[in-house]
């Protein structure tokens, strides 16, 4: 199935069907994971005995490069002839430059958006409708065809932030609060937006796992039930970056089920995988009309040696760590020779603050000057400037998008390419707050536009949001 035709048929389920829909996904899953496997029934949900913690905190598995690959891929692969192309306010900073950071170092999430923990039995979810890890699942393919909604030459790509499905974090329970479905917590101004894009990307900040154990140490670990990755079909997403601090907060055998759970549905993702060959893939989408989009994404915190989220090497699983950009750079130019529009969505800065450190700066820089074409920043949790570096569209961090309960400034960034590059971008605010996230209108449009000039003075932001160079 083609993106767009599997972004349609999401779209247009009803109510009703929706909630049939999430109810049967897990059976789906399962069904399709355990094929020609016997499933580990006696699997405890910590795992104990495929996982050992060391001493560093890192978890340790008995099989950290993950599963076997089966012959053949799951998604629409395209041919080496088709390639070729022969065929508010805001508790943290918001307009005011405020930094209050009411949830301590990560700005996460809370229980809920009272702060007392909930429970909701809809949520729940047995050991047997689990994607076991040991469960023989495809490499997803790198190249993917897609249509352009309107029949036209030009494409829309949109970009969200952060988004958290964690069990014991706020947004689950919203959605649970707010009738199940991930209408109750995005208003349909931003799902519009996200639906009808014809490629749609966020920042996956955390694994699909209901095994290991949190690593020891770090103050924020997240994991969500792998039934919770229909919420990303439903929300209109095509591919997520998991190049973040999170994706291992459950060692290798989280990041192995995310990875499971990711390609059991067909849902692309780059910036991790089971060895860096995989985490530094670049995934590719190709229209008829001939534009070529590549997508890339690394993650440069955490500067502790060993951090805790793993790097991937030759021989072990991990994120794609880029504190040194060489091979990052090296990906972009391959990426670019190829005849791609190259997107590169990084996971770098510090948190809760507007003041770009000095990776970002040179990173974006070394990036620009390799080729890329657009650059999306995340970590950071809040807004951070949108610029122009060496004639490239950057904008440093998108902050939450829908993340915890905190009310902060957010957005959607919307990109128009075409076969030539970029035709316009645009920022689209948003504000998150009490768990849920809505588009910005009016006064409060107007508000937000007006900080992201005031912190942005390479660019000019018209009323609609498109973003110019300040010449």
């Amino acid at each position: 199935m083609q993106i767009r035709e599997r972004k349609v048929y999401i779209r247009h389920l009803n109510c009703f069907g929706r909630k049939i829909f999430n109810c049967l996904f897990p059976a789906l899953v399962l069904s399709f994971c355990i094929t020609g496997c016997q499933a580990n029934e006696n699997r405890s949900l910590l795992g104990a005995s495929a996982i050992s913690i060391d001493e560093t905190g890192n978890a340790i598995s008995d099989n950290d490069m993950g599963t076997e690959y089966l012959t053949g891929a799951v998604g629409v692969p395209m041919t080496q002839d088709e390639i070729s192309g022969d065929s508010n306010g805001s508790l943290d900073v918001g307009s005011n430059g405020s930094n209050a950071n009411d949830n301590a170092a990560d700005g996460d999430g809370i229980g809920s958006s009272d702060g007392n923990a909930a429970s909701d039995s809809s949520m729940e979810i047995s050991d047997e409708e689990i994607p076991s890890s040991d469960s023989p699942v495809a490499l997803l393919p790198n190249e993917y065809s897609f249509d352009i909604k309107d029949g036209g030459d030009t494409a829309t790509v949109v970009f969200g932030g952060d988004v958290l499905f964690s069990e014991g974090y706020a947004i689950i329970y919203s959605i649970a609060r707010n009738g199940g479905t991930i209408e109750g917590v995005i208003d349909q101004g931003l799902l519009d937006c996200m639906r009808e894009a014809d490629i749609c990307m966020v920042n996956n900040e955390f694994p699909y796992t209901l095994e290991g154990a949190p690593l020891e140490g770090k103050t924020w670990t997240f994991h969500a039930n792998p039934s919770s990755v229909h919420y990303l079909f439903d929300m209109g997403v095509d591919i997520v970056s998991i190049g973040n601090n999170h994706i291992f907060d459950y060692g290798a055998i989280g990041l192995s089920n995310t990875l499971t759970t990711l390609e059991s549905v067909s849902m692309p993702y780059v910036g991790a995988g089971r060895n860096l060959e995989e985490a530094s893939r670049t995934v590719y989408f190709n229209s008829a009309s001939g534009i070529r989009i590549a997508f890339i994404s690394g993650c440069d915190i955490e500067g502790s040696d060993p951090p805790f989220t793993r790097g991937a090497t030759d021989t072990q699983s991990g994120v794609f760590r880029v504190r040194q950009d060489e091979l990052l750079c090296q990906r972009v130019m391959e990426a670019k020779a190829s005849g791609a529009f190259v997107v590169v969505y990084m996971h770098w800065g510090l948190e809760n603050t507007l003041e770009l450190n000095y990776l970002q700066k040179n990173q974006s820089a070394d990036l620009a000057n390799a080729g890329a074409d657009l650059i999306i920043g995340d970590h950071p949790h809040i807004l951070q400037n949108l610029d122009y570096v060496n004639g490239v569209p950057v904008i440093y961090s998108m902050g939450n998008y829908l993340f915890n309960s905190k009310t902060l400034d957010t957005g959607l960034i919307e990109a128009k390419i075409g076969t030539d590059g970029l035709i316009s971008w645009r920022f689209i605010p948003g504000i998150q707050s009490n768990s849920t996230v809505r588009m910005a209108y009016g006064d409060e449009k107007s508000r937000i536009i007006n900080f992201m000039q005031s912190i942005s003075p390479r660019v000019v932001i018209d009323g609609d949001g498109y973003i110019y160079p300040n010449n």
